[in-house]
């Protein structure tokens, strides 16, 4: 069997331990992209990606990107006809899950 080569230690690397706060959304950095990725890589069992509405923390497990022309800031969000649209640094994403409890209009506070 192949058994490999032994790592040198020079160009190893170490990460801290994964933290639940690292799974928050930062509206103004991501574009819609990389908030729909960071969505999808963070299903159960990980921590969600999560921001803060009113001091309630929301949870996201369900996004697609939204090819929309609205003039929100990022982190501010609208509902039209039944659907959430978010505003990203650069795009919109549709929120498919966890939306119960907010207003037809808003701002995500973590900004």
């Amino acid at each position: 069997g192949n058994k490999g080569k032994k790592q040198k230690e020079k160009y190893s690397n170490y990460f801290r331990q994964r933290k639940a706060t690292d799974s928050l959304i930062n509206w103004k950095r991501m574009t819609s992209l990389m908030v729909y990725n960071f969505i999808r890589a963070l299903i159960d069992p990980f921590p969600n990606a999560y921001s803060f509405y009113k001091n309630s923390k929301i949870e996201f497990k369900k996004a697609k990107i939204a090819n929309l022309k609205l003039n929100l800031k990022p982190g501010e969000f609208l509902k039209k006809k039944n659907k959430t649209f978010v505003k990203c640094k650069k795009g919109y994403l549709e929120i498919l899950s966890n939306t119960r409890g907010l207003p037809n209009f808003g701002k995500f506070e973590n900004n």
